[in-house]
């Protein structure tokens, strides 16, 4: 089996809204059985930092541009199986980012986005926890309540 390994980073980007702090999840399917809610991140490229590919990959997603991380709050080193007969082997660098102001700019998703990002939604910290579709997500989300 072929071996294929990733790096990425996101944001878990924030908002207050009425006194309650919220998070921006995306809806996501890439299959049938493989579908729910999880924070944005992509892949880094060549000369970007880590910070750098988050904020990117956070704006692509989402469109919000006026974002300002926080603090890193985590890496992650997962692997799992692909339909095409490799090991993906992916480390996911997460920050915690908070949203400036609505400002909101039109970004156009890549291709494999536009097939996979059904919708997003701002959620307080709680329901969040319930919907999100990774356990290793869901736990990040208590590092965010600290701050």
């Amino acid at each position: 089996m072929e071996i294929k390994t990733h790096v990425t980073a996101g944001c878990y980007l924030t908002r207050e809204n009425k006194g309650k702090t919220e998070i921006l999840l995306i809806y996501k399917k890439w299959s049938e059985n493989d579908q729910g809610w999880v924070p944005p991140k992509g892949h880094i490229e060549e000369g970007e930092t880590l910070e750098q590919t988050a904020l990117r990959e956070t704006t692509e997603e989402t469109g919000y541009s006026n974002i300002k991380i926080i603090k890193h709050l985590k890496t992650v080193q997962i692997e799992y199986p692909w339909t095409d007969n490799t090991l993906n082997q992916k480390t996911i660098h997460w920050y915690h980012a908070k949203l400036i102001d609505e400002t909101n700019i039109d970004t156009a998703l890549v291709a494999d986005e536009v097939n996979t990002q059904i919708k997003m939604e701002w959620f307080d910290i709680d329901t969040a926890k319930k919907l999100m579709m990774f356990d290793d997500e869901k736990a990040i989300l208590d590092l965010i309540a600290k701050d």
